[in-house]
This record gives C-alpha cells, structure tokens and sequence, in this order.
C-alpha cells in the first residue's frame, strides 16, 4: 500500500486496542461478504438524487452510501439526510477539500445495518442545489457484518499525484471502504491502491472540467491495526476522501470503544488545525500546530484557554477521546486534555480530562460551564510523562479518565466522577500553560474519538 513509513509509524505509536472477550471459549471470526454496489447518475446538478439498488437476503446485512459533491457555495455540498427505502441512514463522517479560490469538494460517508433486502431506492439530499458543480453517490451492501457495523473512521484532503488517508481498525477481518474525489478534467484518470477493489471510478459530467469519483474496497484485513488507502493521479490535483471500516458480525473480540474520528495533525504549521475542527468559545482562544503536533497558544494564570471542538465524527452520548502527550517535561505548569460532550461555539460547556505537571494536582476530571470550573475528581500522585495517553469517557452519567504509560498497551484507570449536566455533544482540545512557561514543553498528539458500548 502507498503512504510514508512516518505517517504509518506516527499513527501506530498514539493507537491503543482495547479487547473484552464474549466469552471463555472465543467464537472464530466470521467473514464479510460484498453484496452490490450502484451509483446516481454522474451528472446530477439537483440537491437530491435518487437511484436504485437491489440488496440481497443474506444475514447480517450493511449498506455503506458514499457521497460526494463540488460547488462554489461551501454550505450546499453538506449532506442533510440519507435514506433507503424511506429508512434513514446514519451519518459517519464528513471531509471537506476548499482550493481557496472558491470551490469546495466534499465527501461523506453513511451507514445503515440491516437495509431491507429487495430493490428499493436510495435518496440523498444536500442542504442546497451545487452551484457550478455536481452532488452524486454510491451504494454498496454486505452481509457477514456487526450489528453495529462502524469500527473505525478517518479522512483527509490535500492535493497532489498521489493521496492516501490511514484508517486504524480495531477489530480482525474488517473491511474497509473509501469515498473519494480527485478534482480534473476530461482526461483525468485515477489508479487504485494494490490492495484495493474498485467499486466504481468514474467521470462527473458537470462542471466542465470534470471530477474523478472513486470508492474502493479492502476486503478484509486480517489483523486490527493501520490501513493505508491510496490513489494515484495523472494530474496534480486537489482530493479529499472519507474512510469507514466496518466489522464481522461474530469475531474473537469486540472493543469497548468504537473509533468514529482520528487527527494525527500531519499538515503544515497553523493557527488553524482545518476544516475538521472549529474554536471560537467565548473567552478562549485557538491550538496551534507545531511541527506535526498541536499546543497552546497563550500562557497565562488561569484563562483563557485554549481549545478547540472536532466537527468531523457524529457521535453519541457514550462517547470518548483519547490524546498522546509526546512532549511533557520542564518546570512550567500546564493543563493538557481532551473533552467530551461539548457544546458548539460560543457556548462554553463541557467535562474535561486533562494531565498536569508542576501544578495543585496531577489529573482531573472538571466541569467547564462558562462561568466557573469545578474539579469533580482529582489526582495527586500520578507523575505524567512525553509519550503518555490520556483517555477521557462519558457513559451514562459516569466520567472516566485513563491513561496508557509510554511504551505500553495497559491502560490504568485514575479517577471517576459522576455529574449529569451535560448529556450530549462533541469531542475535543483543551490545553493550557502558566505565564512565563514554555509553550515547547507540552503538545498533543494522535487524538482518537468515538463512541462507546
């Protein structure tokens, strides 16, 4: 498979698996089986498009719609809802490419277990008409597959001859499948990775020059770990891509926490971490990225902070994130976490996991509500260091803080707490330093959220 042994190795040191076995005699893994795959028609300039697809009487069914869509106008290439034979689909992710001269490509993917068998249309409807572009899709079906199928979820865009996006399973013998867009012209082609099926590679016919629009398969990969999906151009050319993975309905083990978004922050030093993310709370400030790793951009007593909220997953109540501390040495004190059930911007509210060093404290659950912070669980003993992970949950009414030591794959539980404040919303950053400090002592790395069951 393409994409840099970096990005491979970088994405495999933040991962952790968690395993809880169904039972003392573990079942064999069962096997995922592609059904059919069909496509709207390549010229769609409305914002909904309708087709058929026959879904077959196997067990254990899936369906997987990819869509993707360009236009000038950033708001219309979001999809609004997903449905197959009048049953709604559930949105999985969401990838946005802008070539910052007014045009937008977008990809997403959404996720139905068990679709009715039978030829029923799916529809799919965009919050606008494309203005000087296109809105298409594709289906593929599955048997063989969990009754909750998503295991894992990851995206990027850029632009080049060559792209790839690396997709962390949790689960053996997943399969994995890709959406994507490669921006061109009448003579514009795409090659798939080697150990990709292709599902469909075709040219849009609106506008003129016209888009490449891909998915493509990897049918089953037999050990949980980094997957790399890839095409190459014969142009450089903007992309953007949307990857899900799902699981076999009966497997060796099953993970308690189900990976619906993943940033590894591989791009070009910012003020801005992209279109996956989104700051503007009131009374706090951006995370910069740094040398491929994100930190603060204020010291300070106390506020703000900064942090930024993850946009690209949709996810549940029960939800979690994870963050690696690959720099966390020197005197100053600072405050380095991930949050869960945050409310969108300006409104401040959220439960915040964080590690601190040289400080009141060592870990913390708190609660932010805009207008005071509340420690709802404190440590004072544990000494964090570079290279350790920090897991936050949110389940029920339980708040859980964990972390993983560098260097190892046993995760420690420190604190739990119990608030019922806050019952749902997004995942993400928060990081603070002391005035005086040295924003170069702390940054964050290998963020991973979901849900969890």
């Amino acid at each position: 498979m393409g994409g840099s042994i970096g990005v491979a190795y970088k994405m495999a040191i933040f991962f952790s698996v968690w395993l809880i076995f169904l039972s003392s005699d573990p079942l064999a893994a069962s096997t995922i089986s592609f059904d059919a795959v069909s496509s709207s028609t390549n010229n769609n300039t409305s914002p909904s498009v309708t087709w058929s697809h026959r879904t077959g009487a196997d067990s254990n069914r899936a369906m997987l719609v990819c869509t993707q869509a360009r236009s000038t106008v950033r708001a219309s290439v979001s999809v609004s809802s997903v449905t197959y034979g009048g049953a709604a689909l559930t949105f999985v992710r969401g990838d946005t490419h802008s070539d910052n001269a007014g045009t937008y490509l977008r990809t997403e993917q959404w996720v139905k277990a068990n679709p009715a068998s039978g030829t029923n249309n799916v529809v799919v409807t965009w919050a606008g008409a494309p203005q000087n572009g296109y809105e298409v899709g594709t289906a593929t079906t599955y048997s063989g597959v969990y009754g909750t199928p998503v295991d894992a979820a990851s995206g990027g865009d850029g632009k080049g001859t060559a792209f790839s996006v690396n997709i962390i399973t949790a689960t053996a013998n997943d399969w994995i499948a890709d959406c994507a867009i490669g921006r061109g012209d009448n003579n514009m082609t795409a090659k798939v990775g080697g150990n990709q099926t292709v599902r469909t590679n075709r040219l849009t016919v609106s506008p003129t020059p016209t888009d490449i629009v891909m998915v493509s398969t990897v049918n089953g990969k037999a050990t949980a770990g980094t997957e790399t999906m890839d095409w190459a151009q014969n142009v450089s050319t903007d992309w953007v891509t949307s990857v899900v993975a799902i699981k076999p309905a009966v497997s060796i083990s099953t993970t308690r926490r189900i990976i619906l978004g993943s940033d590894n922050f591989l791009r070009p030093d910012s003020t801005e971490l992209g279109p996956n993310w989104e700051h503007g709370y009131t009374g706090h400030t951006n995370v910069a990225i740094v040398s491929n790793q994100v930190r603060t951009t204020v010291m300070n007593v106390a506020a703000p902070k900064s942090v930024e909220l993850y946009t690209a997953a949709a996810l549940g109540s029960d939800q979690f994130c994870q963050i690696t501390l690959p720099v966390f040495q020197g005197p100053s004190d600072r405050e380095y976490g991930c949050i869960v059930r945050a409310k969108t911007p300006p409104t401040v509210g959220w439960y915040w996991c964080y590690a601190r060093k040289n400080g009141a404290r060592n870990a913390a659950i708190a609660l932010h509500d805009g207008t005071t912070g509340v420690n709802l669980a404190s440590d004072f003993t544990t000494v964090w260091g570079s290279g350790d992970k920090l897991i936050c949950e949110a389940d029920d009414t339980e708040l859980r803080l964990f972390r993983i030591p560098a260097g190892s794959t046993i995760e420690t539980r420190l604190l739990t707490a119990t608030d019922s404040r806050f019952k749902s919303g997004k995942t993400g950053l928060v990081l603070w330093m002391e005035t005086n400090g040295t924003l170069s002592n702390a940054t964050a790395d290998g963020f991973i959220t979901g849900n969890v069951q």
